[in-house]
């Protein structure tokens, strides 16, 4: 089986050339975890600079902030989109 760290490590191995891949293991990771602060910022990077889908990546941003409400990199990351 797949270890969180394992499904994220290929989900970053992927990016730039398939952000499809990526966005799999990373939601591979997710699945694993809920809980993952990195799944959930790695799973907006994809769909924001990749999919070019901000409210997806919004979302995803906003389940971060939720669980880490004083991680700054997660706040900083919903003001750039929101702005």
């Amino acid at each position: 089986a797949r270890t969180e760290e394992d499904l994220l490590a290929r989900g970053r191995a992927a990016l730039p050339a398939d952000p499809a891949a990526a966005r799999a293991a990373f939601e591979a990771a997710l699945k694993r975890n809920p809980g993952s602060l990195a799944a959930l910022q790695n799973l907006a990077h994809v769909w924001s600079e990749y999919e070019h889908n901000g409210a997806t990546a919004l979302e995803f941003l906003a389940r971060a902030a939720e669980r880490f409400p004083e991680h700054a990199q997660v706040r900083a990351g919903r003001a750039v989109l929101l702005a």
